[in-house]
């Protein structure tokens, strides 16, 4: 999606579509916009501390006033509802950081016979980044949504979830615990795409569903949604136009998981 920036002095003015833009904002969610090097923007997903999804936009042409530095602020309420209500009226919209009042604005663009201006004061952090240290995969696995869709509905009442795959197979076992640490479910299905590697992790099922909530569904069946796990036991989520990071199960507050109770069969 073409994103042109128009830079001035002190001030980043970004021209989009008001789809796009309404698609991707959720009212549940908490969500911040990265402005990085006025080159590209990110609209960054936050899901309780425990994992995030970001989606880049990037300029199609360079700036004649180059702005360096990365610039997020937080996404209000008010802000998304000016981005639904006009997302209905206006194909394009514009978003303006003007870093010397720390104001951030919406407004209008193209032959309308509406227009509008709307401008709210932000916190401007300079600092804020989302990158990881190491994102060296141990395992990767291909899938289409929907497939995973069936697997974490069934899962998403469990207290955790442990995912493994093995390096000689395309197998995936997925296996779920109750709040006691006891496991009680277990899910067995197949990647579609053949790689080395064995690894597996724990994670919280409800966090996965709201990641992939925030990640592209094509129509076509195939391998549009890829799980890695990390070397460092955390999962990376990829879409299309999507990457997301959540952090691994390390304990259970009633104790550590019990692997051998409970296990059902899976052939």
């Amino acid at each position: 999606m073409p994103v042109y920036v128009v830079p001035m002095s002190n001030t980043i003015i970004i021209n989009i579509k008001s789809e796009w833009l309404k698609d991707n904002i959720y009212e549940e969610e908490h969500q911040i916009i990265v402005f990085v090097d006025s080159d590209y923007m990110r609209l960054v997903t936050i899901f309780d501390n425990i994992g995030m999804s970001q989606k880049t936009w990037t300029p199609v042409a360079g700036n004649s006033n180059r702005i360096e530095g990365k610039y997020s602020w937080e996404i209000s309420e008010d802000f998304k509802h000016m981005v639904h209500v006009y997302a209905a009226v206006f194909e394009r919209m514009n978003i303006t950081l003007n870093l010397a009042d720390k104001t951030v604005a919406l407004d209008s663009h193209g032959i309308n016979p509406h227009g509008f201006r709307w401008k709210e004061s932000v916190e401007i952090d300079g600092d804020t980044t989302w990158e990881l240290d190491d994102n060296t995969v141990a395992a990767e696995m291909s899938f289409d949504w929907r497939d995973l869709e069936i697997i974490l509905k069934a899962s998403e009442k469990l207290n955790v979830v442990k995912l493994q795959v093995g390096s000689d197979s395309n197998d995936v076992l997925w296996e779920g615990f109750d709040d006691e640490g006891v496991k009680c479910w277990a899910h067995q299905n197949q990647r579609l795409n053949w790689k080395f590697g064995e690894a597996s992790t724990k994670f919280q099922p409800q966090m996965l569903i709201r990641i992939l909530n925030t990640m592209e569904k094509p129509v076509s069946y195939g391998m549009n949604t890829k799980i890695s796990i990390l070397k460092n036991k955390i999962l990376m989520v990829e879409s299309t136009n999507t990457i997301a990071y959540m952090s691994p199960v390390t304990y259970m507050s009633d104790g550590d998981v019990k692997d051998e109770e409970g296990a059902p069969e899976v052939n």
